[in-house]
């Protein structure tokens, strides 16, 4: 069996496995810096979040045929930057395929 793949944390020179870009000790530091600014604004509220997590329950399975993975998030249907509100249609998508969806690669994907 070989070694986990391991990358060089974002703030710092530790060696940390993929997965998350700080180690244990920098991502602390960060969150707590973010907490701390005023000027600061949470990209999505509560009520999203519940929502997310609502969906993500109800659903654990990304929507577009054959995938498999189980990192998923709440997606808008129509994008908030093209109209779209957090009360419109949504829809369960891991992060690859949500990503995908708003670079605009994603108009061929097949929806289950």
């Amino acid at each position: 069996m070989s070694a986990p793949a391991m990358r060089v944390c974002r703030d710092c020179p530790r060696r940390i496995p993929f997965g998350n870009p700080r180690c244990p000790e920098c991502a602390t530091r960060y969150e707590r810096e973010r907490a701390a600014d005023p000027t600061r604004r949470p990209l999505y509220s509560e009520a999203w979040r519940r929502k997310s997590r609502a969906a993500r329950r109800a659903q654990p399975w990304c929507s577009v045929r054959g995938c498999t993975s189980t990192d998923l998030t709440l997606d808008h249907v129509t994008a908030r930057a093209w109209g779209g509100s957090n009360d419109g249609p949504t829809r369960v998508l891991c992060r690859y395929h949500n990503g995908l969806k708003g670079a605009g690669d994603g108009e061929e994907l097949t929806y289950r």
